[in-house]
């Protein structure tokens, strides 16, 4: 995510990293409460760093449960989870290894202009 605000010059979101979607469910219920836009890239693995769900189980959870207002972005080893997690609503999917930064860039910026954000290369991004 560092890299992709870099990139992207935005500097209206926190950066917060969470080994689990258990321990990020807090974060994100506070964002979601105080109607903040945020960027979640998750994996589809998720149990390797000891929770419970699963990187389709949070999406689900973000989108059917939550109503969540961002952009996910699924980056997993696997090309069926990331097959699902576009199903399931994921903004972009990358398998590892993960693209070059101009893919990057260039995925972001689709998924946050088909979002309705305004980004420039000049100017921090814009929220509607």
């Amino acid at each position: 995510l560092q890299k992709i605000s870099s990139l992207l010059n935005i500097t209206w979101y926190p950066i917060d990293q969470f080994e689990t979607i258990e321990a990020a469910c807090f974060r994100i219920e506070q964002l979601h409460a105080s109607k903040t836009f945020a960027i979640i890239s998750l994996d589809q693995n998720l149990e390797s760093r000891g929770g419970q769900l699963t990187g389709t189980d949070a999406i689900k959870w973000l989108i059917n449960e939550l109503n969540f207002f961002g952009l996910i972005i699924s980056a997993s080893g696997d090309p069926l989870a990331a097959g699902d997690h576009l199903k399931l609503g994921a903004h972009i999917a990358w398998c590892k290894p993960l693209p070059k930064k101009d893919k990057i860039y260039q995925d972001v910026y689709n998924a946050l202009q088909n979002l309705g954000i305004i980004v420039s290369s000049s100017s921090s991004a814009v929220l509607p």
